[in-house]
């Protein structure tokens, strides 16, 4: 999704985004480093993740790990809303 001369778009974290990622326990603390890698890997790829539950949403599976981060992409940033766990009720 790389235009020639464009920047790739800069990633932000909601607070509750933050607050979701420190809850996942330690025991996953190493193949979550996949999972920042991946969230990383937005910039270049804005698109990679599915259509999301909610309007304007996508989300970024991290298998085999039960983790979904929903993120919103915006013309000049990629918003990091929150990381659900698979089993969490979510709206």
């Amino acid at each position: 999704m790389r235009t020639a001369g464009r920047q790739p778009p800069q990633r932000t974290w909601s607070t509750l985004a933050i607050t979701s990622k420190t809850g996942i326990p330690s025991t996953v603390s190493r193949p979550c480093e996949n999972c920042t890698r991946l969230i990383r890997s937005l910039r270049e790829w804005p698109y990679r993740g599915r259509v999301g539950r909610e309007d304007g949403t996508r989300e970024l599976l991290f298998p085999p790990l039960p983790y979904i981060a929903v993120y919103r992409v915006e013309e000049q940033s990629i918003e990091v809303l929150r990381i659900y766990h698979a089993a969490q009720a979510r709206p």
